[in-house]
């Protein structure tokens, strides 16, 4: 059984160049005990997938000293070693929240980007990622736009797949909008490619009153 911490900011060393902790506990164990420590950067949350026999960690990091848009490091675990071995880095801007799951028969990866909290910069995109076993890399596959994005959180209905995203908005200037939720697609791969379908708020019929959401930060 494995535990990730994700390390957000150390105000006494590194700022927001961290480390986040990986701990194991092993059959028979009855505590965890420390296995890595893997270099982030704000890491805002960490998420575990398997896909294929194979392990993955994902970590959404927030920001460096100068700024959010920065890659988030995806590793994956490595039996030999019995340890989680850097795979990739993405692009992410100021990420807040990731999900590693199975839709479809393919191994997805998506990210909730919040924009810049500093810089009161709340426009972004959120991405969505698929992973390609030929060369075992995550590849973009769609978009779509958000307003400070907090969380995503993968769930099915009756064998259908649906994403869910938060959205924070721009709080301190009023400015609320609602939070979606996604179908994903088939297939994920179009050129271009098109895995998304808002079904909630139905296009065309947003009720604010009812839909409106600030400061939402689980979806």
């Amino acid at each position: 059984m494995y535990l990730a911490g994700a390390s957000y900011h150390d105000a006494m060393h590194g700022g927001w160049s961290t480390r986040s902790l990986i701990f194991r506990m092993r059959a028979q164990e009855d505590s965890f005990s420390l296995l890595q420590q893997l270099n982030t950067f704000g890491a805002h949350d960490a998420e575990f997938g398997s896909f294929n026999n194979q392990y993955f960690l994902a970590f959404s990091e927030d920001r460096n000293e100068h700024t959010t848009q920065i890659s988030s490091s995806v590793f994956r675990f490595d039996p030999g070693t019995e340890s989680f071995r850097f795979l990739q880095s993405i692009p992410t801007d100021g990420a807040h929240g990731c999900e590693l799951f199975t839709a479809q028969g393919s191994f997805l990866l998506a990210f909730a980007n919040f924009g810049d909290r500093q810089g009161k910069r709340y426009k972004s995109k959120s991405s969505l990622w698929k992973y390609h076993e030929g060369d075992g890399i995550f590849r973009l596959i769609g978009e779509v736009k958000t307003q400070g994005a907090t969380d995503v959180k993968h769930f099915t209905i009756e064998n259908h797949d649906f994403l869910a995203i938060s959205n924070e908005g721009d709080i301190q200037n009023r400015r609320f909008q609602v939070s979606a939720i996604f179908v994903c697609l088939e297939p994920f791969c179009r050129n271009p490619p098109v895995p998304f379908r808002k079904v909630f708020p139905s296009p065309g019929h947003p009720s604010k009153k009812e839909l409106s959401t600030a400061g939402v930060h689980l979806s």
